[in-house]
């Protein structure tokens, strides 16, 4: 499969779990009620965010449809111009490009977006948050990670083409000796 398509792919996979949940976590869990997982560490607490991460730009509901949908301009954008599509490149556009989108459908229809996820570690509460910010931040990070290893690989790379080089010139200088 073209790696474009696994992009694409890991996006809608990304996108119906993440809207799924969200729709689970409505129906079934009152608003601001907690669902205790795991005891002192995970838990499911529906809240609405109508701001972005720790609910800055609260009512700004068509200011981050518009952010969000630059992000997604300048992502495919991205994944137009980038050659390299290694299967980690390949994990976070699909990670983040899902993100994006599940996030950005609950601001277009509900004008807030629905988190549930609640991380308890050593007494202190992470900010509550749902499975499309969860990609995003996933996919950011491979991302990272991939630039920083092709990064790496480049720099191997040109040693390794400066060893051949210094070798053919030593061979070249060599030969000319000779004649």
């Amino acid at each position: 499969m073209e790696k474009t398509k696994k992009v694409f792919l890991i996006a809608a996979i990304t996108l119906v779990i993440d809207q799924i949940l969200k729709l689970v976590v409505k129906c079934n869990i009152l608003m601001s009620s907690t669902v205790t997982i795991i005891p002192h560490f995970f838990s499911l607490t529906y809240v609405e965010n109508e701001g972005a991460a720790w609910s800055i730009l609260e009512g700004k509901s068509v200011f981050l449809v518009i952010i969000s949908f630059l992000f997604l301009l300048f992502i495919f954008r991205c994944l137009k111009t980038d050659k390299r599509k290694t299967k980690i490149n390949v994990l976070a556009y699909g990670l983040m490009i899902g993100g994006i989108i599940g996030n950005m459908l609950d601001r277009i229809f509900y004008q807030k977006v629905i988190d549930f996820l609640s991380f308890k570690i050593f007494h202190y509460y992470f900010p509550i948050f749902n499975c499309a910010d969860m990609a995003i931040v996933i996919g950011m990070f491979l991302f990272i990670i991939d630039v920083i290893l092709e990064g790496n690989e480049k720099t191997i790379m040109n040693e390794q083409y400066e060893k051949i080089r210094e070798i053919s010139n030593g061979k070249n200088s060599s030969r000319r000796r000779k004649h």
